[in-house]
């Protein structure tokens, strides 16, 4: 409904348009006169133009982002460079470039300048630069780019959408810290931890004289029917370590330092050859996922 008045609104400025040129045109002829054919020949340019630009294709005109880096840290800035190119250098005055993001409050933190005015005039090429101050942790998309150009008077004003997606993600800040595994967290040094965190029953390594406590099924029959004295098999002890982290995902004030706490967990656990665990809750109903990191994975 939107697009078809503005093409109604579009046909009507060009009607009106072509109808002033040809007043003025008839007005001279019949009124004659110096003032009279001045003020035709005064007037002729800026109609002209009009009408040019009316038929002007906005949509061959391309663009190109440029940022430094796809992956900003919380509250970091993110610096962008836009550049419009173009074949066919039409004479276009007026022009207004905006970014679209999803996020309004992006073009707060930018001060505005994610929208910039200029005058392309006969230039193939024109780019400006913006920084957003303080970008908010999340992942924030950029839908592309909004373009409209006008006449010297505002006759004609026409509007063109450039699809350019792109996407930032801004991770949490990480503090470094010192993780300490299991079998490291003696007062003498890195030893092996002697507890067994997992047993293999698959692989037996030996046996050894039954105790009390012992399963049915770790019993060597085979030893007890050659000495008829019990023996348990003793299994080899496979020493890993399993890490899981929950956070609590409602809302509170300390939600942000939560995070962050969670990924420097998350981070340096990785980093330890650590099969980690992840966990997140929130609101009333528990929505759980969790995804394996492995080795230097984050």
């Amino acid at each position: 409904m939107n697009k078809g008045r503005k093409l109604l609104s579009m046909t009507g400025r060009f009607a009106f348009i072509v109808s002033l040129f040809f007043s003025v045109y008839v007005f001279a002829m019949f009124q004659g006169g110096k003032v009279s054919w001045t003020i035709f020949y005064m007037l002729t340019p800026f109609l002209l133009y009009s009408i040019i630009l009316f038929v002007y294709p906005i949509n061959t005109i391309k663009a190109e982002r440029i940022t430094r880096s796809h992956v900003v840290k919380s509250g970091g800035k993110l610096t962008v460079t836009v550049k419009l190119h173009r074949s066919f250098p039409f004479p276009l005055l007026y022009t207004v470039a905006s970014e679209q993001w999803v996020d309004s409050e992006l073009a707060a933190n930018a001060n505005n300048r994610t929208k910039h005015i200029f005058i392309f005039g006969f230039k193939k090429e024109v780019e400006w630069s913006y920084e957003i101050e303080r970008m908010p942790r999340g992942e924030h998309i950029v839908e592309g780019i909004e373009i409209e150009v006008t006449d010297f008077f505002g006759w004609i004003q026409k509007r063109g959408f450039i699809d350019l997606k792109d996407t930032i993600l801004v991770f949490p800040n990480t503090t470094p810290m010192h993780y300490a595994p299991i079998n490291a967290q003696y007062d003498r040094g890195s030893l092996a931890s002697p507890f067994s965190l997992i047993k293999d029953t698959t692989m037996a390594t030996g046996v050894r004289d039954y105790q009390a406590g012992d399963r049915v099924t770790w019993i060597h029959w085979k030893s007890f029917a050659r000495t008829q004295n019990l023996m348990t098999k003793e299994f080899e002890d496979r020493q890993s370590e399993d890490l899981i982290i929950m956070l609590d995902n409602r809302e509170s004030e300390t939600f942000e330092e939560q995070v962050e706490l969670t990924a420097s967990i998350v981070e340096e656990a990785s980093g330890t050859q650590s099969n980690i665990a992840f966990v997140f809750s929130g609101g009333r109903n528990i929505r759980i996922s969790i995804h394996q990191l492995c080795g230097s994975a984050a």
